[in-house]
């Protein structure tokens, strides 16, 4: 299983494997590869896009929440890509600048 974290302002792509596992990756494991693929080098984001999986909630969501990023959350069945959902979002003005 591969976890995909994507900026939706500039397209910019991280791939990195969860390593094996059977079903549903755990919401820490998916921290973990975040904070280290991600967030160690670029910072926090304001925002983060999720789908609705299990993964994306309990320790992930808790963790990043307290550290002051808000969920967005993208229904599992829309079949659109990352850069459409940055498009529509950006449309709608959901990306606001924090200074």
């Amino acid at each position: 299983q591969i976890l995909h974290i994507m900026c939706l302002g500039t397209c910019f792509h991280v791939a990195e494997a969860l390593g094996p596992s059977q079903g549903v990756p755990s919401s820490k494991k998916c921290l973990e590869v975040l904070l280290r693929s991600w967030i160690g080098w670029a910072g926090m984001p304001s925002y983060i896009m999720v789908d609705r999986g299990t993964h994306n909630r309990g320790v992930l969501m808790t963790e990043m929440e307290r550290r002051g990023c808000v969920f967005k959350h993208v229904a599992l069945e829309r079949r659109r890509s990352p850069q459409g959902y940055a498009q529509a979002c950006h449309q709608r003005g959901d990306f606001e600048r924090r200074d």
